[in-house]
């Protein structure tokens, strides 16, 4: 396992740099796309409860200090992307 992520990735790369944090005013951002909404507040669901943070689900815009979910077209299987940067999420996957 790398770094306790789940499913273990095919390939992993740090860039050093400080951590992401989550606080009271990250957010989750799922665009237009209702499958992503629905993930979305899932996630936001768990991450309200284990923080007490209020953790809005966002389909306007990606804000600092936001997750951001999205959609790849084209991926097979159990693909996805994870980036982590110190002012924000990307989590892509494949539907």
């Amino acid at each position: 396992m790398v770094h306790g992520i789940i499913p273990t990735p095919a390939s992993f790369t740090a860039n050093g740099g400080e951590p992401f944090r989550l606080d009271s005013t990250s957010s989750i951002f799922v665009g237009g796309n209702a499958e992503v909404a629905r993930t979305g507040e899932m996630l936001a669901g768990l991450l309200r409860a284990s923080t007490g943070y209020p953790i809005p689900v966002r389909t306007d815009v990606a804000t600092v200090g936001a997750i951001a979910l999205r959609l790849n077209p084209g991926g097979s299987g159990e693909e996805y992307q994870l980036r982590v940067s110190r002012d924000s999420v990307t989590i892509g996957g494949t539907a």
